[in-house]
C-alpha cells in the first residue's frame, strides 16, 4: 500500500460553505527509521540493544499524507503518524543497516549476529512458516514404487470439532484395490415402535459412540 492514492468518502454533507460534501484524499505512505519517544516528548534513534534493555518494541513510525477537501476548496496537505511497524533487525529499514562491524559493536551488537528477527517488548521473535492442509479439501498425489504408481487421496474432514485425517490409496495388487482407513462414529436410529434412541449395532442399546 506504499504510495497508493485513494480517497476516503465521508458522510459529512450539508455543512460549511455552500453545503458541499467533505472527503479526505490519501497521499503517500512512508516507513521511517526506528524511533523511541521519551517521557518529555522528545524522539531519538532506537537501536536493537536499547530495545532489549528497556523492554521496547523495535518499531518505526508509519507516516501518511492527508489532504482535506471541502467541495472545491483543498487544504494544505499534512503528514501524520498512523501506526508503528516492527522492523526486522538487519533489514534495510534497520538503523544498523550499512554499518561496519566496529560500528555495530559500538552500539552494543554482536558483529556476527545474522539478524532476521524482530524485537517485541524486549523479547526477540522470529517468524516460522507453518504448512497445513486445508479442511474438507481433497488432496491427491502419487508416488513411484517398483516402477508402479501408487495414488493417494487425503482429506482432513472437519465439522464442529477437530479435523480427522482420511486417506485413500491404491495398492499394487492384481487386480488393484483401494484401501480406505476411515475412522467414523456409529450411527443412531430410532425404531418406529419405540420412543428411545438405539445404537445401530445389534445388541448395543444406548452404548453411545462406537470406539
Amino acid at each position: 500500500m506504499v504510495n497508493e492514492q485513494k480517497i476516503i468518502e465521508t458522510d459529512i454533507e450539508n455543512r460549511g460553505k455552500n453545503n458541499e460534501p467533505v472527503w479526505v484524499e490519501l497521499g503517500s505512505i512512508e516507513v521511517k527509521k526506528p524511533l523511541v519517544r521519551e517521557a518529555d516528548g522528545s524522539q531519538a534513534e532506537l537501536y536493537p540493544s536499547e530495545a532489549r534493555l528497556r523492554n521496547l518494541t523495535y518499531a518505526a513510525p508509519i507516516q501518511l499524507g492527508l489532504t482535506l477537501v471541502h467541495g472545491e476548496d483543498r487544504q494544505d496537505p499534512i503528514t501524520t503518524t498512523i501506526g508503528q511497524l516492527p522492523i526486522m533487525v538487519g533489514s534495510v529499514a534497520c538503523n544498523l543497516y550499512g554499518m561496519s562491524d566496529e560500528e555495530r559493536v559500538s552500539h552494543g551488537e554482536d558483529a556476527f549476529d545474522p539478524g532476521a528477527y524482530f524485537i517485541v517488548n524486549g523479547t526477540e521473535r522470529v517468524l516460522m512458516t507453518l504448512e497445513d492442509l486445508a479442511s474438507n479439501k481433497i488432496m491427491t498425489e502419487y508416488t513411484e514404487r517398483y516402477n508402479e504408481r501408487i495414488y493417494v487421496a487425503k482429506v482432513f474432514s472437519q465439522f464442529r470439532g477437530l479435523p480427522r485425517a482420511c486417506c485413500c490409496r491404491t495398492q499394487q495388487e492384481k487386480p488393484p484395490r483401494s484401501v480406505f482407513p476411515v475412522r467414523c462414529r456409529a450411527l443412531k436410529v430410532r425404531r418406529p415402535d419405540a420412543g428411545s434412541w438405539d445404537d445401530q449395532r445389534p445388541g448395543s442399546r444406548k452404548r453411545g459412540l462406537d470406539r
